[in-house]
């Protein structure tokens, strides 16, 4: 099955018309490309309901075309996937935040209404996830070796940073967002402490506890 991934803030537009035209341009190719997955994530962001649309006249009347446009769409695509002379065979899958802020319209039978709710990770999970992003092994072993994660030195707890993670109720995005950062922290400190030096070590960079650490205070 071919799949279309969508970033629904990537198809919004200033131009009036163009998100709506964006829309149908991306349903048309769903169905050439039949058997397909169209994919939208972020979706809340171009689909909220009616009621929470602004007061202004450009962001209420984008929020109601986008909304028309896509249940035009969707329409069309339920009745080619059930229809037996047609070989249309389009499924559509989005992902939100909070699916309480989409309009009734969209979640009613017949249209997007299978709904799988997600979880945050538990401790477990988290600690799969803090394994697969961040390397940790001696120096030496990192060197000669392609790594699937993040290089990390041996003094990085694995176990504290799972404790801290549940404990705030993390998600993924957090989880992955916090190793990310701690790289950044060690690039600033791997930077700064080779300014001006013509070292052997200068391209050897490894996260170490204390990059965490300032993170998680």
């Amino acid at each position: 099955m071919n799949i279309i991934t969508v970033h629904s803030t990537e198809i919004l537009s200033k131009y009036f018309g163009e998100t709506e035209s964006s829309l149908r341009t991306l349903f048309a190719t769903a169905r050439k490309s039949s058997p397909c997955m169209l994919f939208f994530d972020e979706f809340d962001a171009i689909s909220c309901k009616r009621s929470m649309e602004g007061g202004g006249s450009s962001g209420g009347n984008l929020n109601a075309r986008i909304l028309s446009t896509f249940l035009n769409e969707m329409d069309g695509v339920t009745s080619e996937n059930q229809s037996k002379d047609s070989e249309s065979n389009v499924i559509i899958v989005v992902a939100c935040q909070d699916i309480s802020k989409l309009d009734d319209a969209l979640v009613r039978p017949g249209r997007l209404h299978h709904h799988i709710h997600l979880e945050n990770p538990n401790e477990d999970d988290i600690e799969d996830l803090l394994n697969y992003k961040l390397s940790i092994s001696p120096y030496e072993e990192q060197e000669n070796n392609i790594l699937s994660g993040i290089p990390c030195a041996p003094d990085v707890d694995i176990s504290k940073l799972t404790s801290y993670l549940f404990e705030k109720n993390s998600s993924c995005a957090d989880v992955v967002g916090l190793c990310k950062a701690a790289s950044y922290n060690a690039i600033r400190r791997h930077v700064n402490a080779n300014l001006g030096e013509n070292s052997e070590n200068k391209n050897k960079i490894f996260v170490q506890w204390s990059d965490f650490e300032s993170l998680i205070e």
